[in-house]
């Protein structure tokens, strides 16, 4: 099983605009073969702090997820409306 944390750091006055766009790469990404989990978090404090939240049965379809049209298309749009790039750990659980 592989998990990935991203996180985005987005400008405060792009914030509805991202969660829009967020919203359409959940709902596409979740009806990829392999995703198990795909949610996106907001920070409570921080609110222009967004974390995706992913589980993928294996490496194989979190790839086929980063080659997937809506992702090529979405997550560059997302991109200009942040402060910084993304923090993105993909990890293995192992407990």
């Amino acid at each position: 099983m592989i998990n990935v944390i991203a996180k985005a750091n987005i400008k405060p006055e792009n914030i509805g605009k991202a969660i829009e766009l967020y919203a359409e790469l959940a709902a596409e990404t979740r009806k990829e073969k392999g995703c198990l989990k795909y949610d996106i978090i907001q920070n409570m404090k921080e609110k222009h702090f967004l974390i995706v939240v992913e589980e993928w049965e294996s490496e194989k379809h979190l790839e086929a997820h980063f080659n997937a049209e809506h992702f090529k298309r979405l997550v560059p749009e997302i991109g200009e409306l942040a402060n910084a790039k993304s923090e993105v750990h993909v990890c293995r659980k192992i407990i």
